[in-house]
């Protein structure tokens, strides 16, 4: 569960991983702060939030203790293996290393002087490379062939068109649409035919519509989620040519660490997507009119420059 909107103060205890973004990693990084009362909290950041840390920690003027207020953070109830954790909003987030703000001045002067933080004595290198990212096959890779062959419309407007359509529109995701089918499925693999069509069985084999049988069924994302333009709201579907790129694991490998912490359901969601929510993409997908209207992405963009020319 996740509850929005909270304002946090801490003391860097220890910073883990860091991670700068690649094609298929979203830039974050891990780390603890301590409370009053010397309760450690597990915090991730991504994204530009991240690199604002890092280069915060650094610019601090001395190696004593690091006192962060973190405005406007998502908390994470702990599940299973998983603590409780913070972690940023897509738009709001702040992290303030200020030593003269009033709140940080007061929490630095509670501390014991003689307590040495795991932290301390260490700075950070950041890559410099610009966070846009593209998720999807090199084919629509550059601006022109995103959006060729493809209606550049609103949401509103792909909302009423009356037939099938690939269009091309900017809107922001909001949250997963939980659905009876959950976050992937299990694709024919009989390993004769080339068909990856859904396969279902409580046993194995699996079969296919197609009435192909499979020992082996390949996994597959399939992740509805809200999009919204204004109070235009719609569903987008999300496939392996997006999230493999995006989550920076394939569904296979997401679910076997899924079930290594007691998970594996289809509907328990993992902590993985939380980073493609409330975030602004360029979008290409075919519209289908069916079933009330749904986008099933084809590609998407975080590039500012794309976002405003469409």
């Amino acid at each position: 569960m996740l509850f929005s909107d909270l304002d946090a103060i801490g003391v860097v205890n220890s910073i883990g991983k860091i991670v700068t973004a690649t094609t298929t990693r979203k830039a974050n990084v891990a780390f603890t702060i301590k409370d009053q009362r010397d309760k450690e909290i597990d915090c991730t950041l991504w994204d530009l939030v991240s690199e604002q840390f890092i280069n915060g920690y650094n610019q601090r003027s001395n190696n004593d203790h690091c006192v962060i207020i973190m405005r406007h953070v998502r908390v994470r109830e702990a599940q299973g293996s998983y603590p409780l954790q913070l972690t940023n909003v897509w738009n709001g987030t702040k992290i303030l290393f200020d030593t003269s703000i009033p709140e940080i001045e007061k929490f630095r002067a509670s501390l014991p002087k003689e307590t040495v933080y795991a932290s301390q004595n260490r700075s950070f290198s950041t890559s410099t490379q610009l966070y846009t990212q593209s998720y999807a096959g090199t084919q629509y890779n550059t601006d022109e062939n995103f959006m060729r062959n493809a209606q550049v419309l609103s949401l509103g407007a792909m909302k009423k068109l009356k037939k099938d359509a690939v269009c091309v529109t900017v809107v922001s995701t909001s949250h997963i649409r939980v659905s009876n089918g959950g976050w992937f499925f299990y694709a024919c693999n009989d390993g004769r035919n080339d068909c990856s069509l859904k396969c279902e069985g409580s046993e194995l084999p699996f079969v296919c519509r197609k009435s192909h049988t499979t020992n082996d069924p390949r996994v597959k994302y399939k992740l509805d989620v809200e999009v919204y333009d204004g109070d235009d709201t719609a569903k987008f579907v999300f496939w392996d040519n997006t999230l493999d790129e995006m989550v920076g694991l394939t569904a296979k490998t997401l679910l076997e660490q899924e079930k290594k912490n007691g998970y594996g359901d289809q509907q328990e969601y993992p902590r993985h997507f939380d980073a493609i929510m409330e975030r602004k993409f360029a979008f290409r997908v075919k519209w289908q009119i069916g079933w009330g209207g749904m986008g099933s992405v084809v590609m998407c963009k975080d590039s500012p420059d794309l976002i405003a020319k469409i």
